[in-house]
């Protein structure tokens, strides 16, 4: 079980009303005011240590939002192998592919009977292989190949969008899939020889 302190609360709170600055701001196409609202995010996460953390900075704010909001949703949540290192990587695409991958997650998870949502990140080869895996009542709706939100507010049902966006600027690539009550996300993100030597 994840523990957190009175300062991961803290940070956290902080994130999720980042996170949504930072979807406002990318509808809006404004760079710069995001590329301060992840500075500030990167300068939260200097200012101390955190419970639970991987090789980056943005994911480990990103995981222990999710953390906190499935905990507080009964919802369990397992970070597993976190061993996989992002490379060059930018905190804003980050942001755009993990929070929208693990809200999405946990959003589904939340409307089952048994919620559970799952993380992992793993090297292989030359690949960085991501799977995020939630319990789900049915398949995700699916139009021209493409899936879509069921969500009745206006604005959403961009954030599958936005991390194929995002995957494929890495020249990575997705795969979703529902099998047995679970959906899984899994991407495949090229590591370049550059990025092992920094």
């Amino acid at each position: 079980m994840i523990q957190y302190n009175e300062r991961s609360s803290r940070v956290t709170r902080m994130m999720a009303d980042s996170l949504e600055k930072l979807e406002q701001n990318y509808r809006s196409g404004s760079d710069e005011s995001s590329r301060q609202i992840v500075k500030q995010i990167v300068d939260t996460l200097d200012s101390g240590r955190m419970k639970w953390t991987c090789a980056d900075k943005t994911l480990t704010l990103i995981v222990q939002d999710a953390a906190v909001r499935c905990e507080g949703a009964g919802i369990s949540f397992r970070p597993e192998d976190m061993s996989g290192v992002l490379g060059s990587m930018e905190p804003f695409d980050i942001t755009a592919i993990f929070a929208n991958l693990l809200d999405n997650a946990r959003r589904a998870a939340s409307k089952t009977d048994t919620p559970a949502v799952s993380l992992d990140l793993k090297r292989v080869r030359q690949m960085l292989v991501v799977t995020v895996e939630n319990t789900a009542l049915k398949p995700p709706k699916i139009k021209n190949g493409h899936y879509v939100s069921t969500k009745k507010d206006p604005g959403h049902g961009l954030g599958i969008m936005n991390v194929e966006k995002k995957v494929g600027k890495y020249h990575g690539s997705m795969d979703l899939s529902f099998k047995d009550g679970v959906f899984t996300a899994q991407l495949y993100l090229p590591v370049y020889q550059e990025e092992e030597s920094a």
